[in-house]
């Protein structure tokens, strides 16, 4: 059991008119032309994504790369597509999706804090991420997990707690993570950050229990707490949560699927039950399939990349028969979001993302980000 720690710290789309293709509206050149109209050409994906009848998109380690990678040199356009462009993304692919009669969730492995100018840029006495989060939160997640970058600062973790966290309903997730308020009597209490499972179904039909799990991070601030996971599998609530078998279980988490927690966690379910594992944190591209009912994937860093799997349950109900699994890294940018969902640049854009990148440029602005310290004569790559 956790215990408090006292004394704390002083689409073309027929989901509604704001999802509606924009047509006929102007905007400037040097803001939203600049980002859709791209200065270097890039080569679109060679093959279509595969769709199975359950399917995930997946973001991991934003760390407030909002906006993407601006610069013109390689590879930084493979990841210019900003948030907006990525709204307008998931708005087509949901709809592609209820054509098919097939489920698609969304899902956030963590890391929003500690990165950019967006997250990082706000004034003194301001907090971090709470403004560039305003626009994460405009995004119909179904799931999300409590990242390393959320626990460096209580202020960050207590807002998160308090403003971002209560637009999930439920959905962010912190299966072994504590903070420690005053509850309504002034006694300091340990309690968890979001939800610690969540038990939903989807648009299918489909039964999904899911936890979002963080590795044994030990650099967490006073006034938070993180359970070892070998230790959170023990609790009573973990034992209720894997009780009832669904159609699959959807583990998120902050944590790499190589050689870290994930096998605790999947022994402790010891199911037959199909189990897809969305992980991060160590900023790669990274697989592995554990047996041939399950898959664990980790989706980059710094939208960069979005990572996407599919699955066919049913072809896969029964205990003896294999799941047949597939998956894909997708680069953020707008070649690859209008390839995937056919199509435009006069039929791609939503309202809904168009306003977000509206509002994040605004952020740029008020937090006088484009001003220039200077030029580098070249380029330096540290890992590519």
């Amino acid at each position: 059991m956790f215990v408090p720690i006292i004394a704390l710290a002083g689409l073309a789309t027929a989901c509604g008119d704001h999802h509606l293709p924009v047509r006929g509206e102007v905007y400037s050149q040097s803001r939203v032309e600049k980002q859709e109209y791209l200065q270097v050409p890039l080569t679109p994906p060679h093959r279509p994504i595969v769709w199975g009848d359950f399917n995930v998109i997946h973001t991991t380690d934003t760390h407030g790369w909002l906006l993407g990678h601006p610069k013109n040199s390689f590879p930084e356009p493979n990841f210019s597509g900003d948030l907006g462009d990525f709204a307008s993304f998931v708005t087509h692919m949901k709809y592609i999706a209820k054509q098919k009669g097939v489920d698609l969730l969304l899902i956030d492995s963590g890391d929003l804090h500690d990165g950019s100018g967006l997250s990082d840029g706000y004034a003194p006495g301001a907090i971090d991420a709470h403004e560039s989060n305003k626009f994460v939160e405009r995004l119909p997640y179904d799931v999300m997990a409590i990242g390393n970058h959320e626990l460096y600062v209580y202020a960050d973790t207590y807002d998160m707690y308090q403003s971002f966290i209560p637009h999930f309903e439920g959905r962010y997730l912190t299966s072994n993570v504590n903070i420690t308020i005053f509850d309504s009597d002034g006694k300091a209490v340990s309690v968890p950050v979001g939800s610690r499972y969540a038990k939903f179904t989807t648009a299918m039909g489909r039964r999904v229990t899911s936890l979002g799990v963080l590795f044994n991070f030990t650099g967490n601030v006073h006034n938070t707490t993180v359970q070892p996971v070998a230790e959170m599998i023990e609790e009573s609530w973990f034992v209720e949560a894997i009780a009832e078998e669904p159609d699959v279980f959807v583990l998120a988490g902050h944590m790499p699927v190589s050689n870290d927690s994930w096998p605790v966690v999947f022994n402790a379910i010891h199911a037959p039950t199909a189990v897809q594992k969305w992980a991060g944190h160590t900023h790669i591209r990274d697989c592995q399939q554990y047996d041939s009912r399950s898959m664990a994937m980790e989706s980059g860093r710094y939208m960069e990349t979005i990572g996407w799997m599919s699955a066919n349950l049913d072809a896969g109900k029964g205990n003896a028969n294999d799941i047949e699994f597939s998956r894909r890294y997708l680069d953020q940018n707008r070649v690859t979001y209008q390839y995937h969902t056919r199509a435009s640049n006069s039929t791609f854009d939503t309202r809904y993302g168009r306003s977000i990148t509206e509002g994040l440029q605004d952020l740029a602005e008020q937090y006088n980000l484009s001003y220039q310290y200077g030029v580098s004569p070249r380029d330096y790559t540290m890992t590519r």
